[in-house]
């Protein structure tokens, strides 16, 4: 068990989204990923309670913010769990736009070369001008994402600033 004891202190402190919620103008965080592409989730391993049960963990619950600004779209995600690829495609289905930045980790690091191949053909069609990755990719995969993508790909740590403006 990895997560954290009920404490009805927090139920002040906590919002649940459950729908595309805009924070600041242009910036949403965005509850509903579609899994169309189920080979890139990654759900090893992981479990949730149900009931008395212990059941694989798809994460219907995860989030990405999406940002719009001067007719770009940039996303930042988590641990990408439901895949970068299904999260990317949802957020082009809200805002069809051309998109700046991609910024999270993309769980990939036990992942299969066929995998990296589908995910680097993506990028390559959507065009993002930079992908910023983060801890749970893992360092040999973002070497090789930034060997097959060039300089647009960059690790992403906390404390790092990113110019997200197009």
């Amino acid at each position: 068990f990895i997560g954290v004891t009920y404490d009805p202190v927090l139920d002040n402190r906590i919002e649940y989204v459950h729908e595309q919620t805009e924070i600041d103008e242009g910036v949403f965080i965005m509850p509903d990923i579609p899994v169309r592409f189920p080979d890139d989730t990654h759900f090893g391993h992981l479990q949730v309670k149900n009931g008395n049960e212990l059941v694989e963990d798809n994460f219907e619950d995860e989030l990405y913010l999406a940002v719009t600004q001067n007719r770009h779209l940039s996303v930042i995600s988590s641990c990408s769990h439901r895949g970068i690829i299904n999260i990317m495609e949802a957020a082009r289905a809200h805002f069809p736009l051309p998109v700046h930045t991609i910024l999270g980790g993309f769980h990939i690091r036990v992942c299969l070369d066929n995998q990296l191949e589908t995910l680097v053909k993506y990028f390559r069609e959507i065009s993002p001008k930079a992908i910023g990755i983060c801890h749970c990719t893992g360092v040999e995969k973002y070497a090789w994402l930034q060997k097959h993508l060039g300089d647009k790909v960059f690790y992403n740590y906390t404390g790092k600033t990113v110019d997200i403006n197009p």
